[in-house]
């Protein structure tokens, strides 16, 4: 759910940043998520000619995508600094974690 309050205030940002001109847009975002408020109810109210994608050209067919490489996904753990709470064990998620990764073959800490 969308808050009133939160639209109001995007359609002030995107007024500032974008301006008031309308002009054409291109409305890729499913429905179902919040951001296809700016792409239909944003665009609409200020004049903008709206074009919206239709789902049988988002796809391409399967020749059509390039070929995928065999490629393994790397993983990496990232830590956000806080001393909030401190404590005699305030770096043992950290070395734990470390000790985790290496076990398990990930890229980086």
């Amino acid at each position: 759910m969308v808050l009133h309050r939160n639209v109001a205030s995007f359609f002030t940002g995107m007024d500032a940043r974008i301006g008031l001109d309308p002009g054409v847009w291109l409305a890729v975002t499913s429905i179902c998520f919040d951001i296809s408020v700016l792409e239909l109810f944003w665009t609409l109210t200020r004049g903008f000619k709206v074009v919206i994608q239709s789902d049988e050209s988002a796809f391409r067919p399967a020749q059509a995508q390039p070929a995928r490489t065999q490629k393994k996904m790397d993983f990496s753990l990232f830590y956000f600094a806080s001393d909030a709470g401190g404590g005699r064990d305030q770096y043992r998620l950290l070395i734990e974690g470390a000790k985790f990764a290496d076990e398990h073959g990930f890229s980086a800490v």
